[in-house]
């Protein structure tokens, strides 16, 4: 695990860490409607919708966001 990941884990916000929310989001969210959408490409015969793999961005690290917060 990176530093930074594990700084993430250790703030707390009412559902969990936003690492496990963002993941939880993507599993519960975004994979169901990107399913659908290839379920639609599929019946149409062409690639109507191309979709990347969820991952949490560098820019998400705790230090990035405090960089950001204490520079504006």
């Amino acid at each position: 695990m990176s530093q930074a990941t594990m700084c993430w884990s250790r703030i707390r916000v009412g559902f969990g860490t936003p690492i496990f929310i963002a993941k939880v989001f993507a599993r519960n969210e975004l994979e169901p409607l990107q399913a659908k959408s290839m379920e639609i490409s599929e019946w149409l015969g062409q690639e109507v919708a191309m979709f990347k793999p969820h991952t949490i961005p560098a820019s998400c690290s705790i230090v990035a966001v405090l960089t950001r917060w204490l520079t504006r």
